[in-house]
């Protein structure tokens, strides 16, 4: 399994925590809530800003793996995860400098 490049992240990256609840009400208006699977699984939406080494790096890699999954290592917490991307790297400005927003999803 291949690993998500080595890139910096902006401090607005953020994970997502998805803890599996899905909430609904009943007739009588009371609430009623399932847990559909027991762990909790992450996403993070990333934002790098990258010079065009490093997007070029970035976009090997989503070419290379955008249907399979890939480690990912979120620096907070030091944790491996197994991701996917759900969305192809978005290039939203640039100039000297590449930002990109990316989307992964655990799997």
């Amino acid at each position: 399994m291949s690993a998500y490049p080595d890139l910096p992240l902006q401090d607005n990256s953020q994970p997502h925590v998805d803890g599996g609840f899905q909430a609904s009400r009943a007739t009588n208006g009371r609430l009623r809530v399932r847990r559909l699977y027991a762990a909790e699984k992450y996403s993070f939406d990333l934002v790098h800003v990258l010079v065009r080494e490093q997007y070029d790096a970035l976009m090997a890699h989503y070419q290379a793996n955008k249907d399979s999954s890939f480690s990912f290592t979120w620096p907070l917490d030091g944790r491996q995860r197994t991701m996917q991307y759900t969305d192809a790297p978005l290039l939203v400005e640039v100039d000297e400098l590449y930002v990109v927003n990316v989307k992964l999803a655990e799997v």
